[in-house]
């Protein structure tokens, strides 16, 4: 208290011999935020992941185990890998789950806590239009082995020579 009084003399700038004023505030907040940061970093979490879809059915529930460091992008791989393949269709937000089962705001890094439950959204992908029309067209637009022989059988081809 006595150095913050000293302090007000020079502004904050130090002249006093005092350190200047943390632009990070230092409440008891922000010194709780920082244990809990460096405990994502150190300790592994198991994450209740509901919502979840594949092409055969819906709703799964699910826990997954996240690492030392890792975030939300591990986390969606992780979903992926569990819940399977969802045609047309590809997974998007992790919303945080509140006690009662409800989406409350999006999930941040912050939020993977031991035993955080997040709820799986996901939104239609019409994949690639530009070619082949979308999904499950391979293949069309080429000319297989089959329809050049079936050419071969015209008269006109065979005058040409080609065949």
């Amino acid at each position: 208290a006595q150095q913050a009084a000293s302090c007000q003399g020079c502004r904050g700038l130090g002249e006093c011999g005092g350190s200047p004023p943390s632009l990070y505030g230092t409440s008891g907040t922000a010194g709780a935020k920082v244990a809990a940061a460096a405990a994502l970093a150190t300790t592994t979490r198991r994450i209740v992941v509901t919502g979840g879809r594949n092409n055969r059915s819906s709703g799964l529930t699910s826990t997954v185990q996240l690492g030392p460091g890792e975030g939300l992008q591990q986390l969606k791989t992780k979903v992926r890998k569990v819940f399977g393949k969802f045609s047309n269709h590809k997974l998007g937000m992790l919303m945080l789950v509140d006690d009662a089962g409800a989406p409350v705001r999006p999930a941040k890094k912050g939020d993977l806590v031991e035993g955080a439950r997040v709820q799986c959204t996901y939104s239609f992908a019409e994949g690639n239009p530009g070619f082949g029309g979308g999904f499950g067209r391979r293949g069309r637009g080429r000319m297989s082995n089959r329809s050049i022989v079936d050419l071969g059988t015209f008269p006109m081809r065979c005058d040409l020579g080609i065949f």
